[in-house]
């Protein structure tokens, strides 16, 4: 099993309270801006914690699309495929953290763990290479929107 998981952690420092910044990334309708892997994003929230959303993108320029379950959380959210979503693809779980750093300073930190089909194993490294740049991109875009959002609206 291990050698089909591929997993990456990326993090940031961001000039705003905590609050603010879980604000953002909890508005899951966003992940059209800040996700490199995604084009279109639909929300369907079941409660004001909980709900699914569907992703149509790409990832390092396939086409992909798939629905996910989503739970935010104090400091953050955390989402997962489906359950019975396309059984033979990929298994796609991740979300962000939010950790004060005291004043106008939070670190916003963001994981994505996947479980590869057995036929995309030789291509691992290369996975694996993209998800950090991606990961470190999709930051890169949060911070943008979290600093020039006045008072995080």
């Amino acid at each position: 099993m291990a050698a089909r998981s591929v997993g990456a952690v990326a993090r940031i420092t961001v000039p705003c309270t905590a609050e603010r910044a879980v604000d953002a990334v909890q508005d899951i309708k966003a992940i059209e801006r800040t996700e490199l892997k995604a084009e279109h994003v639909v929300v369907e929230p079941t409660s004001d914690d909980r709900g699914t959303y569907a992703v149509t993108g790409r990832f390092a320029g396939a086409r992909w699309r798939s629905r996910f379950v989503y739970r935010l959380h104090s400091a953050g959210f955390h989402s997962h495929k489906l359950e019975g979503e396309k059984p033979d693809s990929w298994g796609i779980s991740g979300g962000f953290v939010v950790a004060p750093l005291g004043g106008e300073r939070c670190m916003v930190v963001h994981y994505e763990d996947y479980e590869l089909p057995g036929y995309l194993i030789p291509l691992k490294p290369a996975i694996l290479a993209y998800l950090r740049w991606s990961m470190r991109e999709e930051l890169r875009r949060l911070r943008e929107i979290i600093v020039a959002s006045p008072a995080g609206d």
